[in-house]
């Protein structure tokens, strides 16, 4: 049994990864699917699984050499924990969730080779040159093969600690998206006309709308998860808290003094990126 695992184990690790049977659980998915299509692109052998395939996530588990959970952030521990009995060390186990401390550790539960993956974009999209993929490589002799594997179509590979992932997700996404999502109910509050306001609105308006409408366009479940799931939401929404109940004070105190006082302080906080940013949302309005 040690040899035969042994010599699975060398031919995995010295075949071209393109040669892997993938496996995608969740490959009915727009994530799963979009992989799905690449990898065929060159040549791999791809399966999925997904609620009314014929085959199962066990079926997969078994033929498959990677094995790749492409499943709702929501329900994704539950689903990974659930498979690990069938999971093999000869066999490579990843995720595409947007969070991963939880998942990989799931994932590390089980006797396979681990590495978690966010790619940072959702499909449709046209082209995949530049597209930045974080991964996670916990416990694989693989890393370096699957990153050239990955690069060779154009993404950019980001190593990350599952820690330190969620942690910047905890700003990128539970912070920015909650604004936004919180814009979007006072907006529906106020009953905001969207097409009369865009009628008479500035640049940035338009900009900050489609940014709103551009989430709420999206699987609420997805969103929902992010700011639920990611273990630094308290912390962060308590400064977002914080930081709005300084800036209401102000305004219904009528201090301009103060205003511009912690508005400048912001400012040289953020450096010279403001003046970049000026620079990038100006090519930006072209378009809008």
């Amino acid at each position: 049994m040690y040899d035969l695992y042994r010599f699975k184990n060398f031919f995995m690790l010295n075949k071209n990864f393109n040669q892997n049977i993938i496996g995608i659980i969740g490959g009915k998915g727009s994530m799963g699917q979009f992989f799905a299509k690449l990898f065929k692109s060159v040549g791999s052998k791809v399966l999925i699984s997904d609620l009314g395939t014929k085959l199962s996530n066990q079926q997969l588990i078994e033929k498959s050499d990677v094995v790749i959970f492409s499943v709702p952030l929501h329900l994704s521990t539950k689903i990974i924990l659930e498979n690990l009995k069938f999971l093999r060390k000869d066999q490579l186990v990843m995720d595409f969730t947007s969070l991963k401390q939880e998942q990989v550790t799931a994932m590390m539960k089980s006797k396979a080779e681990v590495m978690g993956m966010h790619p940072l974009f959702g499909p449709p999209i046209e082209n995949v040159k530049g597209q930045v993929i974080l991964y996670c490589p916990e416990r694989t002799k693989q890393e370096k093969k699957f990153v050239n594997f990955m690069e060779k179509f154009g993404f950019t590979m980001k190593e990350i600690s599952p820690q330190k992932h969620d942690h910047l997700m905890a700003i990128i996404q539970v912070l920015i998206h909650f604004k936004a999502i919180v814009l979007g109910k006072a907006l529906e509050k106020l009953g905001v006309d969207i097409k009369e306001s865009l009628a008479i609105s500035s640049p940035i308006y338009k900009m900050e709308l489609n940014m709103i409408g551009r989430i709420f366009a999206q699987d609420p479940k997805l969103y929902g998860a992010i700011e639920i799931m990611n273990p630094e939401t308290q912390k962060v929404l308590k400064i977002l808290e914080e930081s709005f109940d300084l800036y209401k004070e102000i305004v219904l105190k009528k201090d301009l003094v103060k205003f511009e006082k912690e508005f400048v302080k912001t400012s040289k906080h953020m450096g010279k990126y403001c003046q970049q940013a000026l620079q990038n949302t100006a090519k930006i309005f072209k378009v809008l």
